[in-house]
């Protein structure tokens, strides 16, 4: 409920150093130091001091608007940030989604995005594994050839 008001107000002040301020000084900017000199006469000292303390003021409010600045970029990153994570798991929902109505399964890797893996169909009749892995293996099994090479080492020291 605040914020409209502050915006507001805050938007009428700037304006007004826009509309008001910035002219005055642009004139007085235009002005030779000469003139200045022979116009403001006694009142300069005093008149300095003014502009010194709209400059600082002036500084301030630059400095202030900056860091704004800054935090509104961050607030920004920020945002982008969780609309991306919104929707990567709006995508990832989707893919389970999909992947379920279709009978395969999803599973998420390294990085959050969806693996999909059709599923495997059991069959009513599982295999043995040692049918399977005796078709697979070669008939007679070999020693490795290191260890045949410790064996004849072992025999040539021994004669």
């Amino acid at each position: 409920m605040w914020r409209p008001k502050a915006k507001a107000n805050t938007k009428d002040g700037l304006g007004k150093v826009e509309e008001v301020l910035l002219p005055l000084l642009e004139d007085l900017a235009e002005k030779k130091p000469e003139d200045l000199a022979v116009i403001l006469g006694e009142d300069l000292n005093r008149l300095i001091k003014l502009i010194g303390r709209i400059y600082s003021q002036v500084q301030l409010a630059c400095n202030l608007l900056s860091k704004a600045q800054g935090i509104q970029r961050v607030m920004a990153e920020e945002f982008n940030k969780t609309v991306a994570e919104v929707e990567q798991e709006a995508t990832k929902k989707k893919g389970e989604a999909e992947a379920e109505s279709e009978g395969q399964e999803v599973k998420a890797d390294g990085e959050g995005k969806p693996v999909v893996k059709k599923a495997v169909a059991k069959s009513a009749a599982p295999r043995s594994r040692t049918a399977v892995g005796a078709a697979a293996k070669s008939p007679a099994r070999k020693a490795p050839a290191r260890k045949k090479a410790e064996q004849s080492r072992y025999l040539a020291r021994r004669r």
